[in-house]
């Protein structure tokens, strides 16, 4: 309610919890520590690039990262040890992450590939950016969402 010369009152409705937060999911199913994995995160954008980062360092994963999918090529051939997933963004300029994903295919094939992109799965899917099955987490993502879906393609 807005009254010129009065102010602005506001009133928030929000819905009823009934299960306190922490007795809904009870023990997590699954670790949120990495198990000795490394992850290379290739994002444009570097704000959302240092938040995924953090996230994943936080966990205790190995992360090695790059701008953009030149640069991504150079440091997973310039790394000697298993790349267990590469999770970049899906759309970045010259080298899309589709395209980053299939020329690191042939020396990395036991990686896995997880890519994450601002735009809605089904538009980049309809105007066939990625294909119908790949794994691909929405931005912006929670770090329960991107821990949880890191496990899942890791276990």
């Amino acid at each position: 309610y807005s009254e010129p010369g009065q102010g602005t009152t506001f009133k928030l409705y929000l819905p009823r919890v009934e299960i306190a937060a922490a007795e809904e999911g009870g023990a997590e199913a699954e670790p949120r520590q990495s198990q000795g994995e490394t992850i290379l995160v290739v994002e444009d954008d570097e704000p959302v690039r240092r938040v995924v980062v953090s996230m994943l360092e936080e966990c205790g994963y190995s992360v090695l990262e790059a701008t953009n999918g030149h640069e991504a090529l150079g440091v997973a051939a310039g790394y000697g040890k298993t790349i267990d997933l590469l999770l970049t963004d899906v759309v970045m300029p010259e080298v899309t992450g589709p395209a980053l994903a299939e020329q690191l295919r042939p020396q990395r094939p036991e990686m896995k590939v997880l890519f994450m992109s601002g735009y809605a799965g089904k538009v980049i899917r309809h105007h066939g950016v990625v294909k119908p099955g790949v794994n691909l987490l929405t931005k912006p993502f929670s770090p329960d969402s991107l821990i949880r879906k890191l496990r899942e393609l890791l276990n």
